[in-house]
């Protein structure tokens, strides 16, 4: 007898610290037994204790749950079992519940039903709080230019965008659902896309251009990004393909090779000498450079053969310009003496533009004779800051699609967030994580922009894109700023907004280099058929006679002169410096 006291008092003390709320019910609703949980929950919603013998169990449920309860009270006695999930909700608590009602039996005879319920409201909360951003990053994926699928290793579709369902039904004609398998629509099992597959299952990423044969066109071609996926304890799920139509791009390219000769030529007969230098070494160089310097432009040439040209007091210029801190895409100018092979002195302009070649760094150099200057010049100005205004806008949009990429790749972790449900630590990293990532994305995006690509936005006035200019520099942290600008009735060009945000800006950067100043003042005005541009600081100013010009003035002269316009620059020591720039006003 004292031993099935002590089992009973086991099972007990194990139905006690269940965290499951527990209680035996009678065929006539009498509470015949129940644990600790359910007393504690039950008086928090009720404020009154619970205790065997209790006549009516239901006086316990909540009015909004009572229809739910002899539902599920009538199923259990009938001899089946009744699960539901549901939230029960009074003046007092709010919380959600997966109640489990099964019949009970004692000899084969029903004595009542057990009652257990779960609290799931944490499970239920983090299930709301993945499902509104999954919404949040289902609309940034449907809204991409790519086509973005997940694979299974056994080439299943496990998830994808609108974009990649729209493509598939389009160029296949079949049916698309998840669970299919993705080689069905690509039938030619020589494609690329079966070798790179199989390259992501062994761990590797890659990225290339894939031709498709399609149902309308002969072909299209898409640039494919293949990365494997893991869970966080690394086992592999499958493949992220990340792919965007570039089947216009690839017919520009195969017209592009067709003229790729006529080009050649125009490089090979350039009247200027062009040369590519890295590491230090002429790795290039075109007939005219290699002729000039009696090099042969099919080897390559250490740098120290060709500075024995470079007149003597004019080394240290050329040096200042290769070994420049400033790395960026900005082309660097100067005039430089150079002796030729038979002892000529001959000036030559000479441009250097930082490029990346086969992923290191080098500089693109342009020599021009100007002892004879002649009229080309603007012309050959204007096309380098063309190049130059272009190779910044493609930068910035390439920055964009690749963060773009970053918040697409987030979206494929929310299918591992919703098998971590149960996991909650997991589950609130998860979501910690996801969030940040998805904020810092978003700062760098609009940052990125603004920096690289500042004109994109055409609609906004010159104020304000100089205001954003002010703001990227955080100027006003230091310095006091004031922008007088005229807007008329009919704006000016982009041609010169373009020229002097570039001006203002590299003035800027000299200002707050050199300067010292504590107040600038920047001022924008038309007058007769002109419009002046005025940028004036308080700072240390400098003799124009003592100091010779350098790339940032020289810049600022070039774009005013482009615009056929004029440049002015008056500072003296201790009286500041100011630039007046006078162009004549254009229609966009």
């Amino acid at each position: 007898m004292n031993e099935i006291k002590m089992k009973s008092s086991y099972y007990k003390a194990i139905i006690d610290n269940s965290p499951d709320s527990i209680v035996l019910i009678g065929i006539d609703h009498k509470v015949l037994a129940f644990n600790k949980t359910i007393k504690e929950v039950l008086f928090n919603y009720h404020h009154k204790e619970l205790s065997v013998g209790d006549l009516y169990y239901p006086d316990f449920v909540v009015d909004s749950n009572k229809a739910l309860y002899l539902k599920a009270f009538n199923t259990a006695i009938k001899g089946e079992t009744y699960v539901v999930k549901n939230l029960t909700s009074n003046d007092n608590v709010s919380l959600w519940f997966e109640y489990k009602m099964q019949p009970v039996y004692e000899n084969e005879i029903l004595i009542g039903v057990v009652l257990r319920a779960k609290n799931i409201t944490i499970e239920k909360e983090a299930e709301r709080e993945i499902a509104e951003l999954s919404k949040k990053l289902k609309a940034i994926l449907n809204n991409t230019d790519e086509a973005i699928t997940l694979l299974d290793t056994n080439y299943k579709i496990l998830a994808m965008n609108k974009i990649s369902e729209s493509f598939l039904k389009i160029n296949t004609n079949l049916d698309i659902d998840i669970g299919n398998d993705f080689r069905n629509y690509i039938p030619d099992k020589n494609n690329l896309f079966y070798r790179y597959f199989l390259k992501s299952i062994e761990g590797e990423s890659n990225t290339v251009e894939i031709p498709y044969q399609n149902l309308y066109r002969p072909t299209i071609w898409h640039e494919t990004k293949f990365n494997p996926v893991y869970t966080e304890d690394k086992q592999l799920i499958g493949v992220s393909i990340f792919a965007k139509d570039i089947t216009d791009k690839k017919n520009i390219e195969l017209s592009l090779k067709e003229s790729e000769d006529r080009f050649q030529v125009i490089v090979e007969k350039n009247i200027a000498g062009i040369f590519i230098l890295q590491n230090n070494i002429l790795i290039y160089t075109n007939p005219v450079f290699a002729k000039t310097f009696g090099f042969d432009s099919k080897s390559k040439v250490p740098i120290t053969l060709f500075e024995s040209f470079i007149y003597k007091d004019d080394l240290n210029i050329f040096y200042d310009l290769i070994n420049s801190e400033d790395k960026n895409l900005e082309p660097k100018q100067t005039v430089i003496r150079i002796l030729n092979p038979i002892g000529k002195l001959l000036y030559f302009e000479l441009m250097l533009t930082s490029i990346s070649f086969n992923a290191e760094q080098a500089y693109v150099g342009m020599m021009i004779d100007v002892t004879e200057r002649t009229g080309q010049e603007t012309r050959i100005n204007e096309a380098i800051i063309l190049a130059q205004e272009n190779e910044r806008l493609q930068i910035g949009m390439e920055l964009h699609d690749n963060i773009k990429q970053i918040i697409s790749g987030i979206s494929m972790y929310l299918d591992i967030g919703l098998k971590k449900l149960d996991d909650k630590e997991s589950l609130k990293k998860i979501l910690l994580d996801l969030k940040k990532h998805n904020d810092l994305a978003s700062i760098e995006l609009r940052r990125l922009s603004h920096e690289l690509a500042p004109m994109l936005d055409e609609s906004s006035n010159f104020t304000d894109k100089i205001e954003w200019l002010i703001e990227s520099l955080k100027l006003r942290e230091n310095i006091t700023v004031v922008v007088k600008i005229d807007e008329y009735k009919q704006p000016i060009s982009n041609k010169i907004q373009l020229a002097f945000y570039r001006i203002l800006q590299e003035q800027l950067g000299n200002i707050m280099r050199y300067s010292k100043a504590k107040k600038i003042s920047i001022t924008l005005k038309k007058f007769k058929n002109k419009i002046y541009f005025k940028i004036k600081d308080n700072g240390i100013g400098f003799d124009m006679q003592s100091i010779k010009m350098g790339i940032g003035l020289e810049n600022i002269k070039r774009r005013a002169k482009i615009l056929n316009g004029t440049s002015k620059i008056n500072t003296m020591l201790g009286k500041g410096c100011e630039i007046i720039i006078s162009v004549p006003n254009i229609e966009n």
